[in-house]
């Protein structure tokens, strides 16, 4: 079998990728997640890296149009957050996660006007340098804020 597809090998693969991937993925997905199948039309886009992806999705997200968009990235961070931000048109703020707060993001460090004008915010969990892991209840504030304010949360679950 392999033998009578090397033909493809020579060539970039599509964007999108192949159904037969997006469908796999779904399929994992659903397992994993014990989730619904998503769609693998609309809803599974694989990506060549954390890169690509973090990039497009800030500017998929970030409206410009709007006065002074704001994205949120924990901080210490992976430093594509802060560059898919300012390549998106958009004013990266930082949340400290202080060895004191066992790196916990404290969301009360931005004051109200930022969180109002927040389009986008960056989590990993585990954290990335500090391997710290969100707890439900930290998870359930960051949701309760993001109807609030209307912000998308970009959860970078890489490990």
């Amino acid at each position: 079998a392999l033998i009578n597809n090397l033909g493809g090998l020579a060539n970039y693969p599509t964007t999108a990728g192949s159904a037969e991937l997006r469908g796999a993925i779904a399929d994992w997905l659903a397992r994993r997640y014990g989730i619904p199948t998503p769609d693998f039309k609309t809803q599974v886009l694989p990506v060549n890296g954390s890169r690509e992806a973090l990039f497009a999705f800030a500017q998929t997200v970030i409206d410009r149009t709007q006065p002074n968009p704001a994205v949120i990235c924990p901080n210490p961070f992976y430093q594509i957050y802060e560059g898919a931000a300012l390549l998106g048109g958009a004013t990266p703020y930082f949340l400290n996660n202080l060895p004191g707060e066992d790196f916990a993001l404290n969301f009360t460090q931005l004051p109200e006007a930022v969180w109002q004008r927040t389009q986008l915010i960056y989590v990993c969990s585990p954290g990335n340098p500090t391997g710290r892991v969100m707890p439900l209840s930290e998870w359930k504030t960051l949701f309760e804020m993001s109807d609030r304010y209307g912000f998308v949360i970009a959860s970078d679950e890489c490990y």
